[in-house]
């Protein structure tokens, strides 16, 4: 077995940034801050919508494998609370992403 220290990489690694690439926070003028604080919201806010429709998107599978659990046994009175829940949750999607629609402006 190889050790890490005697791998070859099949790439050659990236030099390290230099020059204007990358400026530590304290060193940036206010247009510089202005972007940072620009892309870190950016960041946060692509990170917010991510999760929301993530948790719709789970709810829907889960509520989906319970309907073919409930259908396996029978129960089909069940099945169709869990189909409604199914559709409960594509509307929450749907509403998350008119939202973010809106937001354009």
């Amino acid at each position: 077995m190889a050790t890490l220290a005697k791998t070859r990489l099949p790439w050659k690694p990236l030099p390290a940034p230099t020059g204007d690439f990358y400026q530590p926070a304290d060193t940036l003028n206010a247009e510089g801050r202005a972007n940072a604080a620009r892309v870190t919201i950016l960041g946060v806010l692509t990170a917010s919508i991510v999760h929301e429709i993530n948790q719709s998107l789970s709810g829907i599978v889960t509520n989906a494998n319970t309907c073919v659990r409930i259908a396996n046994r029978g129960e089909f009175v069940m099945v169709k609370r869990s189909i409604v829940s199914v559709i409960d949750g594509h509307e929450s999607v749907r509403e998350s992403l008119a939202d973010v629609l809106a937001l354009r402006g």
